[in-house]
């Protein structure tokens, strides 16, 4: 039988994991502003970053296979490309602002 403090802890870990996750084109957005990352920086260290959600989703998902993990970090991996897009157009507008100055 599951337990209420047992169905709250999975159903925080996910809802919190999750919606720190969907942040990241929005992170990404401002540290390509203040100049911090490049779209550069982020395809370099690609399988790194693979790797770390991988691990993250390891963490969030609510069972231990494989497939519910593989789940989780599908939607991560698509929002690292996003954020990859995000940090291109930011610096790619301010060489374009730059160069008609």
């Amino acid at each position: 039988m599951i337990t209420i403090g047992e169905y709250t802890k999975l159903f925080v870990t996910v809802t919190i994991g999750l919606g720190l996750i969907f942040e990241m084109p929005i992170l990404v957005f401002f540290l390509a502003l203040m100049r911090v990352i490049t779209a550069r920086w982020m395809w370099r260290n690609l399988r790194y970053s693979i790797l770390a959600i991988f691990i993250i989703a390891a963490i969030v998902t609510p069972t231990a296979d494989i497939l519910n993990m593989c789940l989780f970090a599908a939607p991560m991996v698509a929002l690292y490309a996003i954020s990859m897009a995000v940090a291109w157009l930011v610096n790619s507008r301010r060489e374009r602002g730059a160069g008609s100055i």
